[in-house]
């Protein structure tokens, strides 16, 4: 398949802009794992910077907005990636929060597990912005994820 680009007078429709649930984006994050690792390879986050983003969930401050390209088959993440994955690493997969004085000290060096209920439920119930976008007048969207993640990463 050509690889196209933005340059290539490609428009977006702007399908929604709302709020959505961690518990939906970690579906999402999940449902295209494959690409979204693609497309997003080596952008992982150091330890302290992946707690900040918990700890600001937790406390209740925003993170960044996710946008999300429909395509046909699939959603696929082109901003907040990081800061879905890293939600789902510490909800499922036993992250532990840094110990740097950063970090809120009633949750340093915890995991999900270990936190007390309104600290777990902040999480579960915290919504983040989310703008979803499809491209106009072509079904095949997934070719323009590439430049829209570089576009994004500037």
């Amino acid at each position: 398949m050509k690889k196209m680009n933005l340059k290539d007078e490609v428009l977006f429709n702007i399908v929604s802009i709302s709020y959505i649930s961690v518990s939906s984006l970690i579906e999402i994050y999940l449902s295209n794992k494959e690409a979204n690792d693609i497309l997003h390879k080596n952008e992982e986050p150091d330890t302290l910077s992946q707690s900040v983003i918990i700890d600001s969930l937790i406390i209740g401050l925003p993170v960044d907005s996710v946008i999300l390209m429909k395509s046909k088959d699939n959603t696929i993440i082109i901003n907040g990636y990081n800061e879905i994955s890293i939600i789902y690493k510490f909800t499922c997969l036993g992250f532990a929060l840094s110990n740097n004085r950063n970090i809120h000290k009633s949750w340093r060096g915890k995991k999900f597990s270990e936190l007390d209920s309104l600290s777990q439920n902040n999480i579960r119930n915290y919504t983040m912005r989310s703008v979803l976008i499809e491209k106009k007048f072509d079904e095949n969207t997934c070719i323009y994820a590439e430049d829209l993640v570089e576009r994004y990463r500037k």
